[in-house]
């Protein structure tokens, strides 16, 4: 097999020591810890003999046309620009994903609405939840003496809150997709779907279980797409407002007493 001595490559101390500086038809043991297999409890020491086959470098390629036609680029200049544009398009999209979070996370922060009937009511069932005491938050709450423990009473008040927070987040996205009618890009998704169905279709499995699979990846695919489309506008609403030339985001947000009822429709699908 072959063993990778590159800094970044994870094998063991013992074995990457004893390999160094070997030349191929050299031989020679050495004593490695493995970790536990299938059913064991515990690491295991294993005595190894070797003989080194063959000893392969990396080498970093001259910068030059050469190089540029492996990557099917008319020449260097062209491959430069092509990996500039390449890295200053993930610097963005970094940036439009750390900080459309960081608003959204300050418009729950900021912007104050009720949450609709049916999500207080999820509330307040896992308020009276036992928690970590042994309840399970998807089934009605029971009484007993277990949910007058203050443990219990603190895990319930706890995961409450957290879906709260989430609730909220949730519905101040949706509300602000749709009072600035933000739409996902159709042809794109429709696109990714059809070459992710064709990929799914290719794997052994049953119908069922591609399907499931296929309808499991679009919810996340989909999510992922409106993630970028709302913090895309929310961070170019707040690089304008920056600069005077817009209204923060906050102040869209503020004054939506009817997110609630808007919301409560939506929230039952």
């Amino acid at each position: 097999f072959r063993v990778d001595l590159a800094p970044w490559a994870e094998q063991p101390p013992a074995l990457a020591t004893q390999l160094k500086g070997k030349k191929s038809g050299d031989t020679g043991e050495v004593d490695i810890v493995l970790p536990a297999a299938d059913g064991e409890k515990g690491p295991r020491l294993a005595h190894l003999s070797y003989r080194v086959r063959d000893v392969i470098a990396r080498r970093i390629p001259a910068l030059d046309d050469e190089l540029a036609k492996d990557f099917d680029m008319g020449g260097i200049e062209e491959l430069k620009g092509e990996v500039r544009q390449a890295l200053d398009k993930e610097a963005m999209d970094e940036h439009v994903a750390r900080n459309g979070a960081s608003i959204i996370d300050q418009l729950v922060d900021r912007v104050g609405f009720d949450l609709p009937s049916s999500y207080r009511q999820v509330i307040d069932d896992l308020k009276k939840a036992k928690g970590d005491a042994g309840g399970d938050a998807d089934a009605p709450p029971e009484a007993g003496p277990e949910q007058d423990r203050p443990e219990a009473r603190a895990a319930g008040t706890a995961l409450a809150g957290f879906y709260e927070r989430f609730m909220r987040r949730n519905l101040l996205t949706m509300l602000v997709a749709r009072q600035n009618n933000l739409t996902l890009p159709s042809e794109a998704m429709k696109k990714a779907s059809e070459r992710m169905r064709s990929v799914i279709d290719q794997q052994s499995g049953s119908r069922a279980e591609k399907d499931e699979a296929f309808e499991r990846w679009h919810r996340e695919f989909e999510q992922d797409l409106f993630d970028r489309l709302l913090s895309s506008f929310l961070v170019q609403e707040a690089e304008k407002a920056a600069a005077g030339g817009g209204s923060a985001p906050a102040r869209k947000a503020e004054g939506t007493e009817a997110a609630s009822a808007a919301a409560e429709g939506e929230g039952a699908k």
